[in-house]
């Protein structure tokens, strides 16, 4: 089949167009399902950033036979960023993150891109969001089982992203950066200066372990559970760097919930399996680098309170978020020894949560 070519602007709204959008599908469906398919229907509905859901309706007249056909569209800002999810996809997917994935540890397929609308299509799929079903308090032990079995499965991939995430980039992440809180409240300037040395400091006694494949934004809304399938979405920030990255946004996450009324022994005991089974797969030495990101994310968050300044007591929770960075920071400098499960809870229970 030829390619198509759209003359048609690249804006999220013509994405939404279904009218212009028709063209599109048509090619795709005959693409994919033969080319006497026929596409009857298709709708189209924003979700959120940038995002759009579209169900189309279709036909095969020589199987006289109709389906719906789910998939999600994201438009990109750039069609290098769009050409880049799309190779890291087809990758990861080439290395054992399809759908027909033996231990139920999948990412959705992605199907095509049109770099005249900055549109990427992959597969809608099914399942819970893990942060949900914690909320909930829906979630097991055998659910963080098959969470630190997918980042395992992550972090040991014989894939090396072409994007580098360590402190250099974690510390870009802060909008604005952290000498702009420094300048604006004088309290601040010596713990963020410590931050910012310790940081690069810390990273280059372990740099030997940073090439791995690593999310780079693995919060637990990424992750949706389906009986024993466990999908991995979101992968537009994938990078190489220390696994520990996406275990420290696993614990703030542990940690904020936490402190919820009645979560306390519920989170404990999820932490507790998902640490155990973590560590037997990836070794203690990763879960021990985690206070690093945690400062780092407790720093990010900083940064946020001051660009955003849109709740009362900002200024006093951002002094207290630096607080806790300059704390995880501390038990990574300060904390040494053998690492195992019991030292890891305990360092785990020394980094202050999140506000």
């Amino acid at each position: 089949m030829e390619e198509l070519i759209l003359n048609i602007p690249d804006t999220l709204e013509v994405a939404l167009d279904v009218i212009a959008m028709c063209a599109v599908f048509a090619f795709i469906v005959q693409g994919r399902f033969g080319a006497s398919t026929q596409l009857r229907n298709l709708t189209a509905d924003y979700l959120q950033r940038r995002i759009v859901r579209y169900v189309a309706q279709i036909f095969n007249p020589e199987k006289e036979r109709a389906a719906e056909w789910r998939m999600i569209g994201k438009v990109y800002n750039t069609p290098e960023q769009m050409q880049r999810s799309f190779n890291m996809m087809r990758a990861l997917w080439a290395n054992g993150f399809s759908r027909s994935a033996v231990d139920g540890i999948c990412i959705p397929e992605p199907f095509q891109m049109w770099p005249e609308l900055r549109l990427l299509l992959m597969e809608e799929v099914p399942g819970v969001r893990l942060r949900h079903l914690i909320k909930d308090m829906q979630a097991g032990r055998e659910h963080m089982r098959l969470l630190a079995q997918a980042a395992a499965k992550l972090h040991q991939c014989p894939l090396t992203p072409d994007a580098p995430l360590q402190v250099e980039q974690l510390l870009a992440l802060c909008k604005p950066r952290p000498q702009r809180l420094a300048q604006k409240f004088p309290a601040l300037a010596a713990p963020i200066q410590y931050l910012i040395e310790a940081a690069p400091r810390l990273e280059q006694q372990f740099a030997r372990d940073l090439c791995r494949p690593v999310h780079g934004d693995f919060h637990l809304a990424h992750v949706l559970l389906e009986n024993e399938k466990c999908w991995i979405i979101d992968l537009d920030e994938l990078s190489h760097g220390d696994p520990a990255i996406d275990l420290a946004e696993i614990f703030v996450f542990f940690k904020r919930t936490a402190q919820k009324k009645k979560m306390a022994d519920y989170v404990e005991m999820l932490r507790n399996e998902f640490m155990a089974h973590y560590g037997a797969a990836m070794g203690w030495e990763i879960i021990g680098r985690v206070p690093l990101y945690e400062s780092l994310l407790n720093l990010k968050r900083a940064c946020k309170c001051f660009r955003v300044q849109d709740e009362s007591g900002w200024e006093e929770k951002m002094q207290r978020l630096v607080e806790q960075a300059v704390a995880c920071m501390q038990v990574m400098e300060l904390d040494a020894g053998k690492l195992d499960f019991a030292k890891s809870i305990e360092r785990y229970e020394r980094c202050p949560g999140t506000v």
